[in-house]
This record gives structure tokens, sequence and C-alpha cells, in this order.
């Protein structure tokens, strides 16, 4: 019996080896990974390529970065970056360079906080979207359980705005359920949808599904003719 356990605890200490060296091995190739991830237990954005904030700036502070297996990791450099979604105003504030972190984090916290944003999860991604203007600032998608930042989301956009893929507001219109001329031109301005023509004179144009959606009742035909006695003629709506 205590020899079938000792074989036991050998197997377990190979196993844990095992677990280790693999988990070495896919950790690894991560540092050189320009994937940024939103991280709501991070305090601070952090990043281990100097070369990837605007102006790295020396850091001359004391302070270091605690990261969960309780190592404690120096900062060479902070600064912000600017260039991290094309064409999207998103920006890092404060960013520390760390050289000896492994993947690069977004803090949720630091984010809204300085961007006054929203970042909304669900199962397949997230998205990051300006609470004010309500432009989309960023997207993301859920890889492995973790959730990345795509940093080309915007070539969508390009995609969608060509000639051949546009289609004119009037169509529009009817394919989102025949909301309010405003609400598309909102749309619009924030690079969700694109149309071909203008909607120069569009508010003032007949819809014939918006007449009659919002129509209570049929207007009454005109009669001229005259009735001499009480409920001699009836009129009724169905």
């Amino acid at each position: 019996m205590a020899k079938c356990c000792w074989t036991f605890l050998n197997l377990k200490k190979k196993q844990s080896a095992n677990l280790v060296e693999a988990f070495t091995a896919s950790s690894t190739p991560a540092s050189t990974n320009s994937a940024w991830y939103p991280d709501s237990g991070a305090t601070s954005h952090t990043t281990n390529d100097p070369e990837g904030v605007d102006i790295p700036t020396v850091y001359s502070g004391n302070e270091r970065v605690m990261v969960a297996n309780g190592q404690s990791l120096s900062i060479s450099h902070t600064d912000s970056v600017s260039t991290l979604v094309p064409n999207s105003p998103l920006l890092l504030s404060n960013v520390l360079v760390v050289p000896g972190i492994i993947k690069k984090l977004i803090s949720i916290s630091q984010l809204t906080e300085d961007t006054n944003c929203w970042v909304i999860f669900f199962y397949s991604g997230f998205t990051i979207q300006d609470r004010v203007t309500k432009v989309m600032l960023g997207v993301g998608r859920c890889e492995n359980g973790l959730y990345v930042l795509q940093q080309h989301h915007h070539a969508l956009a390009s995609i969608v705005s060509s000639n051949k893929l546009r289609v004119s507001a009037h169509l529009l219109h009817a394919r989102l359920g025949h909301p309010s001329f405003r609400t598309i031109d909102s749309l619009t301005k924030s690079c969700f949808i694109s149309y071909s023509d203008k909607l120069i004179g569009l508010d003032s144009s007949l819809c014939v599904g918006c007449n009659l959606g919002k129509t209570h009742r049929l207007p009454f035909s005109l009669h001229n003719t005259r009735c001499d006695l009480p409920f001699d003629r009836l009129h009724y709506d169905l």
C-alpha cells in the first residue's frame, strides 16, 4: 500500500512539472504579442514595449508593479498611447512600460475614468463607447477565454463605406424599422451606417409605411346631405 502511494506521489510530481513546462512554453511567445487585453483587476495600463508608447519617458520613481503570482516588476518608462486603434480617438494615458510583464494590459478602471466611456462585455467580445457622443471607440473579441482588443476594427467600416455597398437613405430607413431620419443622420455621424444619397429634404418626404403605421383612423369622405330626423344617418368607425 505504501509502495502504491509513493508511486502515486511521483506521478503527481511529474504531472505538475509537465504543467509548469507547458505553461512556460505557452507564455514565452506571448512576450512578443502586440495585442492588448482589458483587465478589470489592473490599476494601470501596462506594456512591455517602450516603442509602443508615444514618447517614452524614463521612470525615476520607486514604485513597482505587483503581478498575480506575487512577483514585483520594475517600471522603466511611462507615457501615453494614442495610436492604439487606427482612426479612433481612443487614448491610453499614463501607460507603464514594464519589461518583465508578459501581456499588454488595459486597466478598465483607468480607461473609464480617463476617457469617460462605457466598456460593455458580452459572451463573444466587448465594445468601448463614448458616453456623451455614443461614438464607438473600440471593439474586441473573446479568444481562448480572454478578451482581446481588435486594433483594426475600422477596416470593416471602410468596407461598408465603399460605394459598392452603399444604399439609399430610404432603403436604410426601411431596413432599420422606419426610424426618424434624424436618427439615421445620427447613426451616420457615428460611422455605424453609410448611404449613397443625401438627407436633404427627406424629413419632409412621405413614407407610406410610416403614414399607415401612424394613422389611427381613416378620414371620412365629404357628404353634402342633410338629415331631417334624428338617427336618420349613422356614422361609425370599425
